[in-house]
């Protein structure tokens, strides 16, 4: 069910954010997103300006927005929202970090570029060129953790035949400034007589499209945290409560040219969920990638392909993990050691946990996939096609 709506989720940001405000709600051992933290999504998902609030009180500036929250009030929640649409593309960077012992942390991050142009606008290389960063880190007592990051760029360019290599380069990272925390953090109830919920949803998308040139490259990079790492989403709490954590990530590329002489595109993923509830009956994880990369010269032009998308990481006593890794390569003029793909998958959810995993490959219209799990509570697979090992 996840994969499905996955595949029709990640078209739009509007639905991207459907998988982060429902992803999960059909998991009645799990928790989900509250009216709470929907209501939010719903407010600010199309906002056109940069928001930086801190229980309704904004910050001195938007870019970067830091937002640092201690403990409330007894029975006070915490609610940040960090929008950033019109700070610059080089640098979107947005930091929040909540404590709370009774009530609620609710934390909310959006950033989208756009970039559209020709590159006779273009002053400096690359010509298109985006970076994101944003971290979540969360405490709290016997109250509920919610966080969600969704980051999205999008860059056209429209090209003349005279032009060189102008590029286009965008990285997405969801990750802390400071060492060894991981980039959304969620901790309840360690060490009390109770404990809250854990919610935690990631959405990077990135599509890239140039039409023109006689050199063509784009890359792409999107990373929360490193597979098996415990530095993308890390959730601990203690049962009756527990975790629940969606991350999506997806990739689309294309070049198109009737003139191209060299046409590159590489596109890399990373990603980790670690989560342990204490008995690992409350744990739900679901880490998604999906690539797609397109180039179309003509019958003399150099091509070039490289995919590498990784996830997960472990659950601690079990719970159910999905691994869903799928990706696409086509190209009119490829030669195959210069169309490579290297996936992996990595899932543990021992001992009593289950792990689903689905990993395929698709180049030139042939697909390969990995073999089955052969336990159900580890899995770790991998496909590489056209790479040297």
């Amino acid at each position: 069910m996840v994969r499905r709506r996955l595949l029709a989720i990640f078209g739009a940001l509007g639905l991207l954010a459907g998988l982060i405000s429902s992803g999960v709600a059909a998991q009645a051992s799990t928790p989900g997103p509250d009216a709470t933290y929907s209501a939010m999504l719903a407010t600010y998902l199309w906002s056109s300006q940069d928001v930086c609030y801190s229980n309704g009180v904004a910050p001195v500036s938007t870019s970067p927005c830091v937002i640092t929250q201690p403990t409330p009030a007894p029975g006070h929640r915490n609610i940040a929202v960090c929008a950033q649409t019109s700070t610059p593309a080089a640098g979107q960077q947005c930091d929040i970090t909540q404590t709370n012992d009774t009530n609620n942390n609710y934390a909310l991050v959006i950033q989208r570029i756009n970039q559209q142009g020709a590159t006779a606008s273009c002053i400096a290389v690359p010509c298109q060129g985006a970076t994101q960063r944003a971290s979540i880190q969360q405490t709290d007592g016997t109250g509920s953790n919610f966080g969600g990051i969704i980051q999205q760029v999008t860059q056209s360019l429209t090209e003349q035949a005279t032009d060189d290599d102008p590029g286009q380069i965008n990285h997405q990272d969801v990750r802390s400034l400071t060492t060894g925390l991981p980039g959304l953090k969620q901790s309840s109830g360690v060490g009390t007589t109770g404990a809250g919920s854990n919610f935690a949803a990631v959405g990077q998308f990135s599509q890239q499209s140039q039409t023109g040139s006689t050199a063509q490259t784009q890359d792409a990079r999107q990373f929360a945290g490193s597979t098996e790492s415990g530095l993308g989403i890390n959730q601990t709490t203690r049962t009756p409560a527990g975790n629940a954590a969606v991350l999506g990530q997806v990739q689309k590329q294309d070049l198109q040219s009737p003139v191209a002489v060299t046409q590159s595109q590489g596109a890399g993923q990373d990603g980790d969920i670690t989560q342990d509830d204490g008995t690992g009956t409350q744990n739900f994880a679901s880490g998604n990638q999906f690539q797609d990369q397109r180039e179309q010269g003509i019958s003399t032009t150099f091509q070039s392909q490289f995919g590498d998308p990784r996830c997960c990481s472990p659950q601690t006593s079990g719970g159910n993990f999905y691994v869903t890794i799928h990706t696409n390569q086509l190209a009119n003029n490829i030669a195959p050691a210069d169309q490579q793909e290297t996936i992996v998958g990595n899932c543990d959810s021992i001992p009593n946990g289950t792990c689903h995993m689905s990993l395929s490959a698709t180049q030139q219209g042939v697909t390969t996939t990995a073999s089955p799990c052969l336990t159900p509570s580890s899995c770790h697979k991998s496909i590489l096609l056209n790479v040297s090992t």
